[in-house]
């Protein structure tokens, strides 16, 4: 899914011929999805490496959860 590749993309036009809409052939709009959401995992991922880290023992988790072991 790298790089880019020629879509087959139909314009619709208005009474003035500007473009107002798009035509994707469905496996292209999937792919299109596809890629929105690994770029948005990317920017959630580059955020969290910029996020301080906490952490916290095995026992104090459960013990924050409620759970006993």
């Amino acid at each position: 899914m790298t790089g880019s590749y020629p879509m087959s993309v139909q314009y619709v036009v208005n009474e003035q011929g500007q473009p107002i809409q798009v035509l994707l052939d469905i496996a292209e709009y999937e792919e299109l999805l596809e890629r929105i959401e690994d770029t948005e995992a990317l920017r959630m991922l580059e955020g969290m490496k910029q996020s301080p880290r906490e952490y916290m023992s095995v026992d104090d988790l459960t013990a924050s959860l409620g759970v006993h072991v």
